[in-house]
């Protein structure tokens, strides 16, 4: 399975296009990603297929997506080099995380599990110490270049894990069985790296080749070579931190917005959302108790003002006296 072409990350969004309107808060979630990575769960210990979701357990599975409400919880793409249609009516399929099926389930879409994987443990330790030291040095720290480098190393590592996700595999082999495995496998993989191991033994560390699946004799040894390897896939944990991320913000967007009250989420991007009808959007986000400094709680970025929305990543904001 080629994890990253189905990896979703940011939430981006305007739900009425183009829109212009004279009152609108902007409300930012606290270091969106890290807080997430501290304060949710991770998949550890051995990893099952399975051909259902397994409640209970965290897992990746690939659904098949017929019908979602609004607001849709996965986006359709056509293909990777179009953007992403958070409203579409199209059926697809898709591998995803089980955080992403609970919500599926909680919006009430209609879709279906054809198969998955899920892993027996869980826990919250992966990021903690290093997120929660980071930010307590951002936040007691006034010079806005030292404040902006915690910031750049908080997000850093998540990025750099999703980056792993190119899938590097390793075997430790005698020097003569590297040379055997070479000349069997070398086809379909690319070494990243040979080194020594230990008492003679070799480590190395390969990536499979991108293989156009025509020839099945090709395939066939690269599973083969891949399945007898150690697989790297610290990303996966960065897959899960987006799914989080993407959950908070679409709990948010539904807690806060009333269109009885003329409050709408009229923008979202990664971390933040925009509602029309200031007075009501902070009063409620105060009562549900969201508004505050710490990681996991939401901050008011503007509030009062006026808003020009084009498309997404292209908007204005004037703040009116």
């Amino acid at each position: 399975i080629d994890l990253m072409s189905h990896v979703l990350a940011a939430r981006v969004q305007t739900p009425y296009g183009k829109f212009h309107h004279e009152d609108v808060i902007l409300v930012d979630a606290k270091s969106m990603y890290p807080s997430r990575a501290v304060l949710d769960w991770y998949p550890c210990g051995a990893m099952y297929p399975t051909k259902k979701f397994v409640e209970g357990k965290l897992g990746l599975y690939e659904v098949s997506i017929f019908e979602q409400n609004h607001p849709h919880v996965i986006p359709y793409r056509r293909t990777k080099n179009d953007a992403y249609d958070w409203k579409s009516e199209c059926s697809f399929t898709k591998w995803v995380t089980s955080v992403d099926v609970e919500e599926l389930m909680e919006n009430g879409a209609d879709f279906h599990v054809e198969q998955g994987v899920y892993w027996d443990g869980k826990t919250n330790k992966y990021f903690h110490s290093y997120m929660t030291t980071l930010y307590e040095l951002r936040k007691a720290e006034n010079d806005i270049a030292l404040n902006l480098h915690y910031k750049i190393l908080m997000n850093a590592l998540l990025g750099s894990l999703l980056q792993e996700m190119l899938r590097e595999y390793s075997v430790i082999l005698t020097a003569s069985g590297l040379q055997d495995m070479l000349k069997k496998y070398g086809s379909v993989i690319s070494v990243v790296d040979i080194h020594e191991y230990h008492e003679g033994h070799m480590l190395c560390i390969f990536k499979p080749i991108r293989l156009s699946g025509k020839d099945e004799n090709l395939v066939r040894l690269q599973e083969e070579v891949c399945r007898g390897a150690i697989v790297h896939k610290p990303g996966i944990l960065t897959w899960f931190v987006f799914a989080y991320a993407r959950q908070d913000l679409r709990r948010v967007w539904r807690l806060v917005e009333n269109s009885e009250q003329g409050c709408r989420m009229i923008y979202c991007d990664t971390d933040s959302l925009m509602f029309t009808n200031s007075a009501y959007a902070k009063r409620r986000l105060s009562e549900l108790g969201l508004l505050g400094k710490e990681l996991g709680q939401w901050d008011i970025e503007h509030e009062n003002a006026e808003a020009y929305i084009v498309r997404s990543k292209f908007y204005a904001l004037r703040t009116l006296a």
